[in-house]
């Protein structure tokens, strides 16, 4: 019974930082000092090898406008279900097609740098 309930309580705790936006990384990072927001994501780093990202909700036909400055060897994009749907560049800019949580991923590997994004929904 105790097994169920902590596996509960965890799913419970996974949805809300789906549903309340969360910033999710997987890879190598050596001095990375990361900050994110309801509407950034940036980092320094000595050594990035991975990917940082940050779960946002949008609704079918909400335009999100970005900013990117990105070190090299380091690729911005917008994905759902895994799949890359688009491209972050400085000034770029994408429609969702459909109500769901997106992720606005920066990935690579650079050495001593940093980026900076930022969006803002429309």
């Amino acid at each position: 019974m105790r097994k169920k309930f902590t596996i509960l309580v965890v799913l419970m705790m996974i949805a809300a930082a789906i549903i309340a936006g969360c910033t999710v990384s997987s890879g190598v990072f050596i001095g990375m000092s990361e900050q994110s927001g309801d509407t950034s994501l940036s980092a320094s780093y000595v050594s990035f090898d991975g990917s940082l990202a940050r779960s946002v909700s949008l609704k079918a036909g909400d335009e999100v406008r970005f900013s990117y400055e990105g070190g090299e060897g380091l690729h911005a994009a917008v994905r759902q279900g895994g799949e890359e749907l688009g491209e972050i560049a400085d000034g770029s800019s994408f429609i969702a097609p459909e109500d769901g949580s997106y992720m606005f991923t920066v990935e690579g590997e650079a050495k001593n740098g940093t980026f900076a994004l930022s969006w803002e929904i429309e």
